[in-house]
Protein backbone atom coordinates (compact mmCIF):
# COMPACT_ATOMS: atom_id res chain seq x y z
CA UNK A 1 0.00 0.00 0.00
CA UNK A 2 1.54 3.51 -0.74
CA UNK A 3 0.42 6.63 0.83
CA UNK A 4 -2.31 8.58 0.56
CA UNK A 5 -2.72 11.99 0.81
CA UNK A 6 -6.03 14.03 0.76
CA UNK A 7 -8.21 17.10 1.60
CA UNK A 8 -11.66 17.42 3.33
CA UNK A 9 -13.50 20.63 2.87
CA UNK A 10 -15.43 22.50 5.64
CA UNK A 11 -18.52 21.01 4.02
CA UNK A 12 -17.12 17.26 4.26
CA UNK A 13 -16.48 16.86 0.91
CA UNK A 14 -13.01 14.75 0.18
CA UNK A 15 -10.28 15.35 -2.65
CA UNK A 16 -7.95 12.62 -3.02
CA UNK A 17 -4.83 14.38 -3.35
CA UNK A 18 -2.60 11.12 -4.57
CA UNK A 19 -4.39 10.57 -7.64
CA UNK A 20 -8.35 11.22 -9.00
CA UNK A 21 -7.05 11.17 -12.41
CA UNK A 22 -7.20 14.72 -13.34
CA UNK A 23 -4.71 15.76 -10.17
CA UNK A 24 -2.02 14.03 -7.99
CA UNK A 25 0.55 15.17 -5.16
CA UNK A 26 4.19 15.16 -6.67
CA UNK A 27 7.14 14.38 -4.58
CA UNK A 28 8.14 17.02 -2.74
CA UNK A 29 5.81 17.49 0.16
CA UNK A 30 7.33 19.98 2.94
CA UNK A 31 6.25 20.80 6.67
CA UNK A 32 5.65 17.26 7.39
CA UNK A 33 7.69 16.08 10.21
CA UNK A 34 9.07 18.57 12.98
CA UNK A 35 7.20 21.65 13.21
CA UNK A 36 8.99 25.08 13.61
CA UNK A 37 10.20 25.89 17.08
CA UNK A 38 10.96 29.47 18.75
CA UNK A 39 13.58 29.38 21.60
CA UNK A 40 13.59 32.91 22.98
CA UNK A 41 16.33 33.59 25.49
CA UNK A 42 17.82 36.40 27.45
CA UNK A 43 21.07 37.72 27.14
CA UNK A 44 23.45 38.51 30.51
CA UNK A 45 24.75 41.87 31.57
CA UNK A 46 27.17 40.19 32.83
CA UNK A 47 28.36 36.90 31.32
CA UNK A 48 28.60 35.73 28.38
CA UNK A 49 25.99 33.68 26.21
CA UNK A 50 22.02 34.07 27.81
CA UNK A 51 18.90 32.37 30.19
CA UNK A 52 16.33 30.45 28.03
CA UNK A 53 13.24 31.87 28.49
CA UNK A 54 10.43 29.73 26.27
CA UNK A 55 10.69 27.55 23.72
CA UNK A 56 7.68 26.63 22.03
CA UNK A 57 5.91 25.08 18.71
CA UNK A 58 4.90 27.52 16.36
CA UNK A 59 2.72 27.77 13.62
CA UNK A 60 3.05 24.61 10.28
CA UNK A 61 2.55 25.58 7.12
CA UNK A 62 2.70 22.66 4.26
CA UNK A 63 3.64 22.99 0.80
CA UNK A 64 1.93 20.32 -1.36
CA UNK A 65 3.07 19.61 -5.09
CA UNK A 66 0.26 18.47 -7.26
CA UNK A 67 0.42 17.82 -10.31
CA UNK A 68 -2.79 18.42 -12.54
CA UNK A 69 -3.63 17.09 -15.98
CA UNK A 70 -5.93 16.53 -18.81
CA UNK A 71 -6.84 15.87 -22.75
CA UNK A 72 -7.89 19.16 -23.56
CA UNK A 73 -8.05 22.99 -22.35
CA UNK A 74 -11.51 23.12 -21.20
CA UNK A 75 -10.92 20.15 -18.98
CA UNK A 76 -7.47 21.36 -17.69
CA UNK A 77 -8.77 24.70 -17.03
CA UNK A 78 -11.62 23.17 -15.06
CA UNK A 79 -9.81 20.98 -13.05
CA UNK A 80 -7.54 23.84 -11.85
CA UNK A 81 -11.01 25.93 -11.34
CA UNK A 82 -12.05 23.23 -9.08
CA UNK A 83 -8.85 22.95 -6.76
CA UNK A 84 -9.40 26.76 -6.34
CA UNK A 85 -13.09 26.18 -5.25
CA UNK A 86 -11.96 23.02 -3.13
CA UNK A 87 -9.31 25.01 -1.32
CA UNK A 88 -11.45 28.23 -0.25
CA UNK A 89 -10.21 29.83 2.23
CA UNK A 90 -12.62 32.06 2.75
CA UNK A 91 -14.88 29.15 3.73
CA UNK A 92 -12.87 28.06 6.86
CA UNK A 93 -10.26 25.30 8.08
CA UNK A 94 -10.03 21.89 6.36
CA UNK A 95 -8.33 19.16 6.87
CA UNK A 96 -5.58 17.70 5.15
CA UNK A 97 -4.95 14.27 6.06
CA UNK A 98 -2.15 11.51 5.40
CA UNK A 99 -2.49 7.73 5.20
CA UNK A 100 0.71 5.78 5.74
CA UNK A 101 1.27 2.43 3.95
CA UNK A 102 1.08 0.54 7.03
CA UNK A 103 -2.98 2.19 7.16
CA UNK A 104 -2.20 4.86 10.10
CA UNK A 105 -3.96 8.05 9.07
CA UNK A 106 -3.15 11.43 10.68
CA UNK A 107 -4.79 14.74 9.80
CA UNK A 108 -3.81 18.22 10.15
CA UNK A 109 -6.33 20.87 10.74
CA UNK A 110 -5.26 24.03 8.10
CA UNK A 111 -6.54 26.36 5.98
CA UNK A 112 -5.01 27.93 1.96
CA UNK A 113 -2.75 30.26 1.81
CA UNK A 114 -1.32 30.26 -1.83
CA UNK A 115 0.51 28.24 -4.43
CA UNK A 116 -3.02 28.05 -6.79
CA UNK A 117 -1.52 30.83 -8.78
CA UNK A 118 0.20 28.69 -12.10
CA UNK A 119 1.67 30.90 -14.58
CA UNK A 120 -0.32 30.50 -17.77
CA UNK A 121 3.04 29.91 -20.01
CA UNK A 122 2.35 28.66 -23.54
CA UNK A 123 3.49 25.16 -22.92
CA UNK A 124 2.08 24.10 -19.86
CA UNK A 125 -1.45 25.19 -21.12
CA UNK A 126 -1.22 23.77 -24.42
CA UNK A 127 0.30 20.21 -22.86
CA UNK A 128 -2.56 20.64 -20.34
CA UNK A 129 -0.22 19.87 -17.66
CA UNK A 130 0.79 21.96 -15.18
CA UNK A 131 2.26 21.60 -11.52
CA UNK A 132 1.12 23.79 -8.63
CA UNK A 133 2.73 24.01 -4.92
CA UNK A 134 -0.28 24.38 -2.66
CA UNK A 135 1.09 25.94 0.69
CA UNK A 136 -1.82 24.83 3.99
CA UNK A 137 -1.11 26.58 7.27
CA UNK A 138 -1.78 25.06 10.33
CA UNK A 139 -2.24 27.05 13.43
CA UNK A 140 -2.71 24.06 15.62
CA UNK A 141 0.70 22.68 14.57
CA UNK A 142 0.32 19.30 16.03
CA UNK A 143 -1.09 16.22 13.48
CA UNK A 144 -4.28 14.39 15.33
CA UNK A 145 -5.86 10.88 14.97
CA UNK A 146 -8.64 10.75 12.23
CA UNK A 147 -10.61 8.35 14.98
CA UNK A 148 -11.05 9.70 18.28
CA UNK A 149 -10.23 8.00 21.73
CA UNK A 150 -13.39 7.06 23.52
CA UNK A 151 -14.45 5.30 27.00
CA UNK A 152 -17.75 5.59 29.33
CA UNK A 153 -17.57 5.73 32.99
CA UNK A 154 -20.35 3.94 35.11
CA UNK A 155 -20.56 4.47 38.46
CA UNK A 156 -18.46 1.76 40.73
CA UNK A 157 -15.73 1.79 37.49
CA UNK A 158 -12.68 0.23 39.12
CA UNK A 159 -9.32 1.90 39.11
CA UNK A 160 -7.71 0.56 36.18
CA UNK A 161 -4.21 1.69 37.29
CA UNK A 162 -4.46 -0.97 40.48
CA UNK A 163 -1.87 -4.14 39.92
CA UNK A 164 -4.85 -6.40 40.75
CA UNK A 165 -7.52 -5.50 37.74
CA UNK A 166 -10.47 -7.85 38.94
CA UNK A 167 -10.60 -5.92 41.94
CA UNK A 168 -12.81 -2.69 42.11
CA UNK A 169 -11.20 -0.46 44.90
CA UNK A 170 -12.29 3.13 44.57
CA UNK A 171 -11.45 6.28 47.33
CA UNK A 172 -14.76 6.94 49.22
CA UNK A 173 -17.18 9.81 46.87
CA UNK A 174 -15.31 8.59 43.72
CA UNK A 175 -18.13 7.61 40.98
CA UNK A 176 -15.22 6.29 38.26
CA UNK A 177 -11.43 6.30 38.23
CA UNK A 178 -9.34 5.36 35.27
CA UNK A 179 -5.89 5.42 34.46
CA UNK A 180 -5.53 6.80 30.59
CA UNK A 181 -2.65 6.31 28.95
CA UNK A 182 -1.81 9.35 26.21
CA UNK A 183 0.32 7.17 24.18
CA UNK A 184 1.09 10.81 21.46
CA UNK A 185 3.49 13.14 21.55
CA UNK A 186 2.39 16.29 23.48
CA UNK A 187 -0.76 16.61 25.90
CA UNK A 188 -4.63 15.76 24.37
CA UNK A 189 -7.48 17.85 25.31
CA UNK A 190 -10.81 15.79 26.09
CA UNK A 191 -14.42 16.37 25.99
CA UNK A 192 -16.30 14.89 28.79
CA UNK A 193 -20.34 14.42 28.52
CA UNK A 194 -22.13 13.76 31.11
CA UNK A 195 -26.03 12.30 31.54
CA UNK A 196 -27.48 13.11 34.62
CA UNK A 197 -28.80 12.86 37.10
CA UNK A 198 -25.66 14.06 39.19
CA UNK A 199 -25.14 17.42 41.52
CA UNK A 200 -21.06 18.88 42.15
CA UNK A 201 -19.21 17.50 39.21
CA UNK A 202 -15.49 16.97 39.65
CA UNK A 203 -12.94 15.70 37.32
CA UNK A 204 -9.29 15.41 38.63
CA UNK A 205 -6.27 14.39 36.65
CA UNK A 206 -3.98 13.11 39.63
CA UNK A 207 -1.22 13.32 37.63
CA UNK A 208 -1.34 16.89 36.85
CA UNK A 209 -2.92 18.05 39.89
CA UNK A 210 -5.50 20.25 37.42
CA UNK A 211 -9.54 19.54 37.99
CA UNK A 212 -12.70 20.43 37.12
CA UNK A 213 -15.16 21.62 39.03
CA UNK A 214 -18.72 21.99 37.69
CA UNK A 215 -21.19 23.21 40.77
CA UNK A 216 -24.46 22.21 39.32
CA UNK A 217 -27.29 19.98 38.97
CA UNK A 218 -28.03 17.64 35.90
CA UNK A 219 -31.34 16.71 35.74
CA UNK A 220 -31.79 12.64 34.83
CA UNK A 221 -31.53 12.23 31.51
CA UNK A 222 -29.87 15.66 30.24
CA UNK A 223 -26.15 16.23 29.38
CA UNK A 224 -23.77 18.47 29.85
CA UNK A 225 -20.78 18.86 27.62
CA UNK A 226 -17.08 19.71 28.49
CA UNK A 227 -14.89 20.71 25.48
CA UNK A 228 -11.01 21.92 26.62
CA UNK A 229 -9.91 21.71 23.42
CA UNK A 230 -8.31 24.99 22.72
CA UNK A 231 -10.29 27.65 20.30
CA UNK A 232 -13.45 25.71 21.14
CA UNK A 233 -13.18 25.28 25.45
CA UNK A 234 -17.10 25.60 26.26
CA UNK A 235 -19.77 23.86 28.81
CA UNK A 236 -22.80 23.44 27.51
CA UNK A 237 -26.37 21.26 28.73
CA UNK A 238 -28.38 19.47 25.83
CA UNK A 239 -30.70 22.58 25.72
CA UNK A 240 -27.59 24.22 24.54
CA UNK A 241 -27.37 26.88 27.42
CA UNK A 242 -24.32 28.08 28.48
CA UNK A 243 -22.60 26.58 31.61
CA UNK A 244 -19.44 27.86 32.00
CA UNK A 245 -20.35 29.97 34.97
CA UNK A 246 -21.10 27.07 36.76
CA UNK A 247 -17.32 26.09 36.90
CA UNK A 248 -15.39 27.29 40.23
CA UNK A 249 -12.94 29.34 39.92
CA UNK A 250 -9.81 26.74 40.45
CA UNK A 251 -11.19 24.98 38.12
CA UNK A 252 -9.45 24.51 35.18
CA UNK A 253 -10.01 22.91 31.54
CA UNK A 254 -6.93 20.55 31.67
CA UNK A 255 -5.68 17.99 29.23
CA UNK A 256 -4.25 14.90 29.24
CA UNK A 257 -0.42 14.90 29.49
CA UNK A 258 1.41 12.44 27.50
CA UNK A 259 2.08 9.27 28.97
CA UNK A 260 -0.02 8.02 32.12
CA UNK A 261 -3.20 10.06 33.44
CA UNK A 262 -4.81 8.87 36.82
CA UNK A 263 -8.05 10.10 36.60
CA UNK A 264 -10.91 10.28 39.36
CA UNK A 265 -14.62 11.34 38.38
CA UNK A 266 -16.81 12.52 41.61
CA UNK A 267 -20.47 14.26 42.06
CA UNK A 268 -23.25 13.62 44.68
CA UNK A 269 -26.76 12.85 43.48
CA UNK A 270 -26.04 10.04 41.07
CA UNK A 271 -28.26 7.04 39.80
CA UNK A 272 -27.60 3.68 38.19
CA UNK A 273 -28.85 6.02 35.04
CA UNK A 274 -25.62 8.02 35.45
CA UNK A 275 -22.90 7.95 33.25
CA UNK A 276 -19.65 9.95 31.66
CA UNK A 277 -18.96 9.61 28.21
CA UNK A 278 -15.17 10.68 27.18
CA UNK A 279 -13.70 11.47 23.78
CA UNK A 280 -10.44 13.08 22.71
CA UNK A 281 -8.01 12.93 20.03
CA UNK A 282 -3.93 12.28 20.28
CA UNK A 283 -1.98 14.48 19.01
CA UNK A 284 2.00 14.12 17.12
CA UNK A 285 4.64 15.64 15.89
CA UNK A 286 5.08 14.03 12.59
CA UNK A 287 2.55 11.88 10.38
Amino acid sequence: MTETLSWTDVDGAVTVLTDDGTVGAAYGLEGRFMPPTEVAYQTSQVAAGGTVTLVRHDVRELAVPIEVWAEDQTAFRAALRSLALTFNATRGDGTFTATGPDGTSRQLTCRYVGGLAPIEDWSAFNAHVTTVVVVLRAHDPYWTDVAPQTDTFAAGEQGLWLPWPPVTVLPDGVFASARVVNAGDVVAWPVWTITGPATTLKILNRTSGLKIVLAAAIGAGQTVTIDTRPGVKSVADSAGANRFASLTSTSRLWPFVAGPNIVEISFTGQSDDTAVDLSWRRRWLTA
